[in-house]
């Protein structure tokens, strides 16, 4: 959800939610929700095709587990990087500036096994 609206951009935040979708939009942060926790290698590779270079994990802090997944398939076409704190316990519980913020300090964690 939100595949639409990210504009090229290269960095786009992945997370669980429309809720999460809709705060990181308004913080004017580039986004895709998931609807859910797992993310698919179909999911990645259009994601790739869309030209982002780097997926941004953001899901709520109660799916630390999740996310490692998710980020194990995202890093198979994708870079991988974590959002810095924003303050909530999800995305959707945070201000917009603690989101924008948070997503210019994020940090990478994995660089992609194949960027063609």
């Amino acid at each position: 959800m939100g595949l639409d609206q990210i504009d090229g951009a290269e960095a786009v935040a992945i997370v669980e939610g429309p809720f999460d979708l809709l705060s990181m939009a308004t913080a004017g942060v580039p986004a895709v929700a998931l609807l859910g926790k797992d993310v698919s290698r179909r999911q990645a590779v259009k994601l790739q095709r869309a030209g982002v270079r780097t997926a941004v994990m953001a899901f709520d802090s109660d799916a630390a587990g999740a996310q490692k997944e998710a980020a194990q398939i995202l890093r198979e076409v994708v870079n991988v990087a974590t959002i810095g704190d924003y303050g909530a316990p999800d995305p959707g519980d945070a201000t917009s500036e603690a989101l924008k913020e948070a997503f210019g300090r994020r940090k990478a964690v994995y660089f992609a096994a194949t960027m063609g």
